[in-house]
């Protein structure tokens, strides 16, 4: 899951969510609420605005989010050394038996949606959610915004 709306788009400055980015986090809730989606564990990026989103979603599950600096967005990295270590994650998570809740960034994200599915033709916006089903190894891309299209058209 990308962090929730933030007033600064500077990278390098660790603000927290904005208003519009509360709102995002309440339909987040909503969304997995809805559907009865059960989370085992949680973890974010320790960056604010990451934190902030995660922990607003965990509490549904009554779950602590563990902070997972390999969540962070690039810094620093070559974007070779920033794919690696984002596989690397990938790799050790596809192996995991329960249902994982990822606070994170879009650039990871979007390194996670090319290692998963190269086929996949999904382009990551602020605010999107993204879910993957590692058994299937699928994405369903934006359901929030596709449910609040549908619910706007009728």
């Amino acid at each position: 899951m990308r962090h929730a709306h933030r007033p600064v788009s500077d990278p390098s400055f660790d603000n927290g969510i904005s208003e519009k980015g509360w709102q995002q986090c309440a339909r987040l809730e909503g969304y997995f609420r809805k559907r009865k989606i059960k989370i085992d564990e949680v973890r974010s990026s320790p960056k604010m605005r990451c934190m902030q989103t995660t922990e607003f979603v965990s509490e549904l599950w009554n779950l602590p989010v563990q902070e997972d600096w390999a969540l962070v967005e690039s810094n620093n990295e070559s974007d070779k050394d920033f794919r690696n270590r984002v596989i690397v994650l990938a790799e050790k998570l596809r192996g995991e038996s329960r249902n994982l809740l990822l606070g994170t960034h879009g650039d990871l994200l979007a390194v996670l949606l090319r290692w998963g599915d190269q086929a996949a033709n999904i382009e990551i916006r602020k605010g999107d959610l993204l879910i993957w089903d590692p058994s299937e190894n699928s994405w369903d891309a934006n359901p929030v915004r596709r449910e609040e299209g549908s619910l706007k058209e009728s």
